[in-house]
């Protein structure tokens, strides 16, 4: 059955070359071994012709060879010995293809498909001539039979139409010719199918991934035909072809997985046969991609043994537009621009070019990514990084548990290198997947000590996780502006991975730090003069932190997007432990210190959008990966931590701000001690957004107690002392007791004018907490004559556009309305038009 399909194919290629060049073909391949290739390629041909046919996705490879060999069986009754004429035999072969459909196999497997007959017989004719020429190209059996067939073309003009073959036989003849046409033959003293380089193996469980998609889609060549119903150029309108890019540029960031992807593209072209010549070249330096192009034209013939690799470089680059075969370069690693220059394999020329090229890459230059499609590499999708751990786990024999995988790999922030190393370390260690992550979670464990021995790193990998950036790292630090690309990536490597707001990395506190690391001065380590001289001597402009940005982001050590208000800059959460970790204790606290006043700097008075949220979630970050950096500003907390707690109550937030003050509180406690102005401090503020939060006379107990302490440790004229007493008095009014709370700020504003002065901010706020209480206390007259005293204070030192000065006037107009009668009225609507009545006096805000 194999054998009729085979001779009759071959009786369709000696008809092809003509009658005496098939006398020579059929001596050719008179041996065995010829013949057993031959049938072989038949064979292999039969299912890519048909499955593209099927309507149905259930049709298997088995079925469709099932199909064809009940039509050889059933409708194919030829002896092959009786016909001593080959194109008889291929005449009868292809004569039950003119019957109608359902005559073609006696199951009705075709028709069922609705298969059509012209369509098959042109596709299998195609993909055997397809199987033949590769088979040569590697050197196989086959070999003679290309040769002789290619050498043999003649113009379509000159087929003989008089060997009563039908029109079937002649178009398919024809066809055969064109095919044949298209992809040439060896040229006498060349490789026609070479590979120079090593492709890296598949990793284990090597991930499919959307992107390789995208890949394959846009370079073609990779086993996928995409159509488009737009054509983006006049060139596809005018053709109808496929949309596709000849050059893809992979950039993401180091263990991202570009060099797994454009190694599963070269695998596949080169298998499938898209490509004859396939160069994988080792791109990190000019010289490697040098000796690569040379070694690819000392294979494929193009020089003697006395050209050096400069010039046998050339030869191959001035081969490639002409090359008559298919061919893929792959550079893979390119760290700088300049390596390629004058090396660019010139694909996608408009005389038929018939190369692709991939380039992976860290660099977003332009002078990268403007040489073709780029294709960014994201870190896996929750989905890939999901069936690629449980994949490694179940090839170990393991089932863990769903949720913490998908935590494991939240963890790890989906980078591949990462989840590879994980996993590895995990199983070789015997360890549960949850038992890791408590593992990873522990600051005092580096990256290092998570993964294997760089001996024991799975899927070849070079490097473990942490040092995969470093080099990277280097040559940032290196680019214009010289020194700065690593202490801003260490900056940002204490904040909040998804949100870092530029104004933060080029505020004057950032710009201090990165002019004392350029001059390498420590600022903890080093005396304020030092400091002060080496700010002065390498002095950081706000344009020089920019452009530093701009380089972390063109080597992908981070996204930076300055169209993203208030977190224009991302980092991945590995970069940012593995830089973390690089830290000395000292250079630790003062790049934590540097963040917190960076962000203390741009922390607005009234926050606006997403500021709250932004800066607090930094704020968060930098505690966290600072451990107890905060807390040694100058012996004390650093007011970051004050400010980020006291804007979640600013939000409404409130239990969450004294969640907040209680965590506080307990580690300055831990600190500290009871005595410590901020165990004091934190306390106070926690009570006072528990009397915000409605429990006004749990905080007035508690803040009794308070103030003792403060007046046993900081003494009566301490400000926190008289804070303290503001505090109690208003719990005490908000827990009913207005008398008292008037009595108390009585005594209070007696303190604040022998210490601050009438004029003093905390002075004029006691006069209305005053005012306020005794008005509730009954006495409107008597507020109403206070708050018009404090309005005449505050319209001299504050003027009269301040808020307080206009909550005062609103104050004035209400306590007059609750007055029986008021001598000496003062105008109160004159700077501000008309007033609604308030239903009660307003309260200005107050610091905790």
């Amino acid at each position: 059955m194999e054998l009729d399909l085979a001779n009759a194919v071959l009786g369709a290629l000696v008809q092809t070359v003509g009658a005496s060049a098939g006398r020579r073909l059929m001596r050719t391949t008179s041996g065995s071994a010829v013949q057993a290739a031959l049938n072989k390629a038949v064979w292999a041909a039969v299912e890519p012709a048909l499955t593209p046919l099927l309507t149905s996705k259930g049709a298997t490879g088995e079925l469709v060879r099932a199909a064809v060999a009940d039509r050889l069986e059933n409708r194919l009754d030829v002896d092959p010995a009786t016909m001593a004429d080959p194109a008889t035999m291929v005449a009868a072969w292809l004569a039950p293809l003119a019957e109608p459909v359902e005559a073609l196999d006696g199951c009705g497997f075709l028709a069922y498909h609705h298969i059509d007959a012209d369509v098959l017989a042109d596709r299998l004719v195609e993909q055997i001539l397809r199987r033949v020429m590769q088979d040569a190209m590697e050197g196989g059996p086959l070999t003679p039979l290309w040769t002789e067939l290619a050498a043999s073309r003649r113009d379509r003009a000159s087929i003989n139409r008089d060997r009563g073959l039908d029109a079937k036989l002649t178009r398919l003849i024809a066809q055969s010719q064109e095919i044949l046409a298209q992809f040439g033959a060896p040229t006498s003293g060349r490789k026609a199918r070479c590979r120079v380089g090593v492709i890296p193996s598949a990793a284990s469980s090597f991930q499919s991934r959307a992107v390789a998609d995208r890949l394959a889609n846009q370079i073609g060549g990779g086993g996928t035909v995409v159509h488009t119903h737009t054509p983006a150029s006049p060139r596809e309108v005018s053709t109808g072809s496929v949309v596709r890019a000849e050059v893809a540029v992979l950039i993401g960031m180091g263990g991202i997985g570009k060099t797994q992807l454009a190694a599963a593209y070269a695998r596949s072209a080169w298998q499938q046969g898209h490509v004859r010549v396939l160069v994988w070249v080792a791109a990190s330096s000019r010289d490697q991609i040098v000796a690569a192009y040379a070694q690819a034209a000392a294979e494929l013939g193009l020089i003697d043994g006395t050209a050096g690799a400069p010039v046998a470089a050339e030869r191959f680059l001035a081969w490639l537009p002409d090359a008559s075969v298919p061919w893929l370069v792959v550079l893979d690693d390119v760290q700088d621009p300049g390596d390629v220059q004058g090396l660019w394999p010139p694909a996608g020329h408009d005389d038929g070019g018939m190369g692709r090229v991939v380039v992976t890459t860290r660099r977003r230059d332009a002078a990268l990514a403007g040489r073709g499609q780029v294709i960014e590499v994201d870190v896996f999708t929750p989905a890939e990084a999901r069936a690629y751990l449980t994949g490694k786990l179940a090839a170990h024999h393991r089932i863990d548990d769903a949720e913490q995988i998908d935590r494991l790999a939240a963890d790890l922030g989906h980078l591949p290198l990462a989840l590879a190393q994980a996993v590895a370390y995990l199983i070789d260690a015997g360890l549960e997947v949850a038992t890791y992550r408590a593992r990873l979670a522990d600051r005092r464990r580096t990256l290092a000590e998570l993964v294997p021995e760089p001996s024991s790193l799975p899927d070849d990998h070079q490097l473990i996780v942490a040092a995969t950036w470093s080099l990277s790292i280097q040559r940032a630090d290196a680019a214009h502006p010289a020194g700065l690309a690593r202490p801003l990536l260490q900056l940002a490597s204490l904040l909040d991975s998804n949100s870092i707001p530029q104004t933060a990395l080029v505020s004057r506190p950032a710009l201090d730090y990165l002019a004392e690391c350029r001059a390498g001065v420590i600022s903890t380590a080093s005396s304020g003069i030092a400091r002060y001289q080496a700010r002065k001597r390498e002095a950081v402009v706000e344009q020089d932190a920019r452009d530093g940005l701009r380089v972390l982001h063109r080597f992908s050590l981070i996204d930076h997007d300055p169209t993203s208000p208030w977190q224009e800059v991302r980092v991945h959460q590995l970069i940012q432990r593995a830089t973390c970790e690089s830290f000395t204790p000292t250079a630790m606290v003062g790049a934590a210190h540097a963040v917190a006043n960076a962000l203390d700097h741009i922390w607005p008075q009234v926050e606006r959008d997403q500021a709250g949220p932004v800066l607090r979630a930094n704020t968060i970050a930098l505690a966290s990966a600072t451990g107890t950096a905060l807390w040694q500003w100058h012996n004390e907390a650093h007011p970051i931590l004050y400010r980020a707690a006291r804007s979640l109550g600013e939000a409404g937030q409130v239990q969450a701000a004294i969640d907040e003050y209680t965590r506080l509180h307990t580690t300055a406690l831990h600190l500290f001690g009871p005595d410590h102005i901020d165990t004091l401090s934190t306390h106070g503020s926690m009570e006072y957004w528990r009397g915000r939060a409605g429990d006004a006379a749990g905080a007035a107990v508690a803040t009794a107690e308070l103030l003792e302490d403060c007046l046993r440790v900081l003494g009566p004229d301490h400000p926190d002392t008289l804070c303290t007493r503001s505090n109690l008095a208003r719990w005490q009014g908000e827990a009913g007791d207005a008398t008292g709370a008037a009595a108390a700020f009585t005594e209070l504003l007696a303190d604040r004018l022998r210490l601050l002065g009438p004029d003093h901010p905390q002075t004029l706020s006691t006069c209305s907490d005053l005012a306020h209480w005794q008005g509730l206390a009954g006495g409107a007259t008597g507020a109403a004559i206070a708050t018009a005293e404090l309005l005449t204070d505050r319209l001299r030192v504050l003027g009269p556009d301040h808020p307080h000065t206009l909550t005062t006037r609103d104050n004035l107009a209400y306590w007059r309305s609750e007055a029986v009668s008021i001598d000496d009225p003062v105008e109160t609507h004159s700077s501000r038009g008309d007033v609604q009545q308030l239903p009660g006096p307003s309260r200005e805000r107050r610091a905790t």
